[in-house]
């Protein structure tokens, strides 16, 4: 009887399959190594062997000598291409056992993976305190020690709610283990000894669970480019109403989704409950997913991998006192892959979205950061910035480089960044806007209006022809007026193509851009079909 099932193996993607590992001479040695290293580039600097399975899938599993010999083979293999390995797992088969190995590229042969989190959910949720207790690797006390860690300002600390969006670096290295915790980094709590010594880097976007700040939660998830939405939910207070605002906000987004629910040493009475209640929800029609509360080790191994489908919710269940359920979240944490194909994007043109903006940085002058969505860019080279009111560009140069803090010579798609401007001396006074871009192209191009392919999520009444919504497109956001044939009316659940118009200024939107619509109550989503002038 089979243990496992594994499709069978794709020549693309970063996962091999290998029965056992034999090695006959140097020339199959460096063959294997080969091998390694394009399943590295496929999965960005980090690759999954299967010990123990056939090409076609089957499952056999090797004796453990087999298994001993293969991985010190695989050892040797991956130290000529300048990466690590580690055993995530060694589960019977049905002729031995089959190990499951991770392998990462060393820290600093390359840039680390980069992997962004949006933490999402309602106020008092506990968001930051799981967020604080993550990177710092201390418990909380009950009261929010931890997310003094995480909190921006000083009236965050003393109401103890998140009202901007912070940003939070967990560093893994080759290995898995957490750069973090390391002796190394308490002492220096330096940004670059963290990009040295990390393999991998989850960059979280702790966003505001309050409904007043919803224009700021989604400005975060349209704006950073998240690879996976951490829903969190508190077992003390349950799902709520910003939890399942949130929720779909991701689902509409097509951003995968995991969910953590927290606080159960104050509350473990209601944590029955609640998981009824999320499963209740994730398994509605709107929803569609498979609920799976992560118990044990492989769980979280299968989780990580099915994950960006879609299709699984994990769920986490932990405590940030008692510390129950947070190592689970680590290994997961460390395990995901990827979601965008970056390299792929950092063939085109250069082009930043806008979402930070210093205006007068001491050393440096005028600052912008954004996420770089495609292309490559060099210090001291000469961009666009734009669009104006009047939908021209101004010629800039960019004049420093700084890669989540760090000085770089360059940067490309995916990672955040802030770059040091220098304008043009009759344009001093300019002040750049959040929604504006940087770009290499020659002749970029500003839209005052578009024609996209809507859906209404969400309305109390009927929305009319020449209904105002704002638009929040990437880090675009601006009121736009929605036209649509005459006597025709929108109501929850309908679909339509409308003509969309901005009211103030031309943007730079693209074909294929997703976007959401939002006015009070009122939510929809959008896709843009046609951009017209």
């Amino acid at each position: 009887m089979k243990l496992f099932y594994f499709h069978p193996e794709n020549p693309e993607g970063n996962l091999e399959y290998k029965l056992l590992l034999k090695v006959t001479d140097e020339e199959r040695l460096e063959k294997l190594a080969t091998q390694l290293n394009y399943r590295l580039n496929e999965g960005d600097g980090e690759a999954i062997y299967e010990i123990g399975v056939t090409d076609d899938g089957n499952p056999i599993g090797i004796t453990k000598e087999q298994t001993k010999k293969s991985l010190e083979i695989l050892e040797n293999i991956a130290q000529r291409v300048q990466a690590e390995i580690s055993v995530i797992r060694t589960s019977p088969a049905e002729h031995g056992y089959i190990t499951e190995v991770l392998i990462r590229r060393r820290p600093m042969t390359e840039l680390p993976i980069n992997v962004t989190v949006a933490l999402a959910g309602n106020v008092d949720a506990g968001k930051s305190t799981l967020l604080g207790t993550l990177i710092s690797g201390e418990l909380d006390d009950g009261q929010g020690y931890t997310r003094e860690f995480v909190f921006n300002h000083l009236h965050e600390s003393i109401s103890g709610r998140t009202s901007s969006i912070a940003f939070k670096t967990l560093g893994f290295d080759g290995k898995g283990s957490i750069v973090n915790h390391s002796e190394g980094f308490r002492a220096k709590k330096d940004p670059i000894y963290l990009l040295q010594n990390s393999a991998k880097l989850i960059h979280f976007v702790d966003l505001a669970g309050h409904q007043k700040y919803l224009k700021t939660t989604i400005f975060g998830i349209t704006g950073q480019y998240p690879d996976y939405v951490a829903v969190v939910i508190g077992v003390n207070t349950g799902i709520q109403k910003m939890t399942k605002e949130h929720i779909g906000l991701a689902e509409v987004l097509k951003i995968p989704m995991f969910f953590v629910i927290t606080k159960i040493d104050l509350a473990p009475y209601r944590l029955k409950p609640v998981l009824e209640d999320l499963t209740k929800l994730l398994k509605s029609p709107g929803l569609s997913k498979i609920p799976f509360v992560i118990k044990t080790f492989d769980d979280v191994v299968v989780a990580a991998r099915r994950v960006s489908s879609r299709r699984i919710a994990p769920i986490f269940i932990v405590s940030n006192v008692t510390g129950e359920g947070l190592e689970f979240l680590y290994t997961f944490l460390n395990l995901i892959p990827r979601r965008v194909n970056w390299k792929k994007r950092a063939q085109d043109h250069f082009r930043l979205y806008i979402s930070n903006i210093y205006p007068n940085v001491p050393g440096a002058g005028l600052v912008v950061g954004g996420t770089v969505i495609s292309g490559t860019l060099s210090a001291n080279s000469t961009i666009k910035i734009g669009p104006l009111d009047d939908g021209k560009y101004l010629d800039v140069k960019a004049k420093s480089i700084q890669y989540r803090r760090v000085p770089v010579r360059s940067c490309s798609a995916g990672q955040f960044v802030t770059i040091a401007l220098g304008l043009p001396p009759k344009y001093k006074k300019f002040k750049p806007r959040k929604g504006q871009i940087l770009t290499s192209e020659q002749n970029p191009k500003a839209y005052r209006e578009f024609i996209a392919d809507v859906i209404v999520l969400h309305h109390p009444t009927t929305i009319k022809p020449g209904y105002h919504a704002y638009i929040h497109c990437k880090t675009i956001r601006q009121q736009a007026v929605m036209l649509f044939d005459k006597g025709k009316y929108l109501r929850t659940g309908d679909q339509a193509t409308c003509h969309f118009k901005f009211l103030f200024r031309p943007e730079s939107i693209q074909v294929g851009d997703r976007f959401v619509f939002r006015e009070g109550l009122t939510k929809g989503l959008g896709i843009v079909k046609k951009v017209l002038k």
